[in-house]
């Protein structure tokens, strides 16, 4: 077994609090906001990105599973801001797409959330390389598979 180095430990804990300090309170603040979710706001982008989609292709983008995206498109489905429907070509296959309230909602949201990942990130990254931190984590994200 190889043990990571101190280093690479001190990393590690460093991104996880990191991820999770900043995705608590991106979240509390689109709650606060706008009666948002950070996963359900991750949907509109996803969606507004796409165009109409598959919600195996969504569920992709979402980096989550088929079943977490089914909940979180259902609760958005019932406020308007997603609608679905067959493919009328095959009726196994489920598209799904922003709505013009899901839009809207999107919109009114990102003024938030963009605004929170600036204040959240830029003042503490301030002095540091930042091409440097997004290349090594992409680095981290990309990486080929065993």
């Amino acid at each position: 077994m190889h043990k990571p180095e101190p280093a690479t430990l001190s990393v590690w804990t460093a991104l996880l609090r990191a991820h999770r300090s900043l995705v608590t309170e991106l979240d509390r603040e689109l709650r606060a906001g706008r009666d948002i979710s950070l996963d359900e706001y991750d949907v509109l982008v996803q969606l507004r990105a796409l165009g109409p989609t598959t919600m195996s292709v969504l569920a992709a983008n979402l980096l989550i599973s088929r079943a977490s995206t089914t909940r979180l498109v259902d609760r958005l489905v019932v406020r308007g801001w997603v609608d679905r429907s067959d493919d009328p070509h095959d009726r196994r296959i489920v598209k799904v797409a922003l709505s013009s309230i899901g839009r809207r909602e999107q919109t009114a949201a990102a003024r938030i959330h963009l605004g929170g990942l600036a204040r959240l990130m830029e003042g503490p990254l301030t002095g540091h390389d930042r091409i440097a931190l997004a290349t090594a984590l992409e680095a981290l994200a990309h990486r080929p598979s065993p």
